[in-house]
């Protein structure tokens, strides 16, 4: 039996406007689930839907098996966490303390229960050094991370967290966003992220429904509705578009600081088909390979040394072994370690675009062809075309 479920689910609002039309939709428990799609397509309406927030003008909301509505409140919100887009709509209470404890109390928990959760949430979302501090004197951000803390005191099964990084710092989003991950990796908290944020979704998500004029227009894992490149145009989204790349770190080299953009480059002319997703090792020295031989390609210029950020902070210094540029074609041997090198080329194409080949096969990973993607357009001139190979270097080549 699944964890939520609609059934012919329909919400008109008293002005007319159709937000959910006859939706279908299952989630089951320990999902990490992404509601992707533009502003105005129904995901917040959703989120209320399920939460108990307003009820269906038609069809059913159900939670285990159970319409919503036939749920107590009180048993409930036991069961359910809603993080709401503006956290001012969900603080009331003086002090950061008194809100965050304002629900365990109410479940009639002892007052050392109350402080045991008290304490661990406020550290858990890093203000427990602000605990006293007046909620009118917080920032926007501060507000929203007691928010989640007062949801995180009742220690939910289901979390729905409505467009939740909004407002915040690059640290914090990666903070709550890891948070919220590890939440549902340790504990099976069941996460529902509505989000038109698709660099969000495609990165922490395990299942995306795209749901579009109150329809869900297609579901699965990331990685296969992102190559549905011509949908995802038509519901007004765009591509991972490597918010994610801040977090693998700036790439830099001789030239600087590498912009993380791909404006100049239309992103539906990054390739891609069906092929396994390959490790961060091979992104890291093909990607510092890439930018080495496209520097050498349309500006003449060489790359002695790439650097990354891994996700987790780690620093990564790529060597380029050796490089060189004849008759069109540019190449760098680059190699995370001695035991892996790589043999990227890079050459001109008549079709503008980036197009990414290893070992001969259009690459399909989105994520890699992103990053690789990122690190050359800064150099790729406006409506030019380039073409990637990479390569594992054998010994005796």
């Amino acid at each position: 039996m699944a964890l939520l479920e609609a059934k012919n689910l329909y919400y008109r609002y008293p002005n007319g406007f159709e937000a959910i039309d006859d939706l279908d939709i299952q989630i089951n428990r320990g999902d990490f689930i992404g509601i992707l799609g533009p502003n105005g397509g129904g995901k917040t309406t959703l989120l209320r839907l399920f939460g108990g927030l307003i009820k269906p003008t038609g069809g059913v909301a159900l939670l285990e098996g159970i319409e919503i509505g036939k749920w107590k409140s009180r048993d409930l919100y036991r069961k359910i966490g809603f993080v709401f887009q503006d956290p001012n709509d969900q603080l009331f209470a003086n002090t950061v303390a008194q809100d965050v404890s304002f629900g365990p109390q109410n479940m009639g928990l002892s007052p050392e229960q109350i402080e045991e959760r008290l304490a661990k949430t406020l550290r858990v979302v890093g203000m427990e050094k602000l605990r006293d501090r007046p909620i009118q004197e917080l920032s926007f951000g501060q507000k929203r991370r007691v928010a989640l803390a007062g949801v995180l005191a009742m220690e939910p099964e289901i979390v729905f967290l409505d467009e939740p990084t909004s407002g915040l710092d690059p640290d914090s989003v990666i903070n709550a966003m890891h948070l919220f991950s590890s939440l549902n990796k340790q504990h099976k908290t069941t996460m529902i992220l509505a989000t038109h944020d698709v660099d969000l979704a495609y990165l922490y998500t395990s299942k995306i429904f795209l749901l579009d004029r109150g329809k869900i227009t297609i579901s699965g894992p990331p990685g296969s509705i992102f190559k549905q490149v011509e949908l995802i145009k038509r519901s007004h989204l765009k591509l991972p578009h490597l918010y994610h790349a801040s977090m693998i770190g700036a790439i830099c080299g001789s030239t600087g600081k590498i912009p993380i953009t791909l404006e100049h480059i239309p992103a539906e002319n990054v390739h891609y088909f069906d092929q396994p997703v390959v490790d961060l090792p091979d992104i890291l020295s093909s990607a510092a390979g890439a930018r080495s031989s496209a520097d050498l390609l349309f500006r003449g210029e060489k790359t002695d040394r790439v650097e990354f950020r891994s996700p987790s902070g780690t620093d990564y210094s790529i060597m380029i072994a050796a490089s060189g540029c004849e008759n069109g074609l540019a190449w760098s041997k680059s190699h995370y370690d001695q035991s892996s090198p790589l043999i990227i080329s890079a050459r001109e194409t008549e079709t503008p675009g980036i197009y990414i080949h290893r070992e001969g096969t259009l690459l399909s990973d989105p994520f890699f062809c992103q990053v690789i993607g990122d690190a050359v357009t800064p150099v790729v001139p406006r409506n030019r075309g380039l073409q990637i190979d990479i390569t594992k270097h054998h010994a005796g080549q």
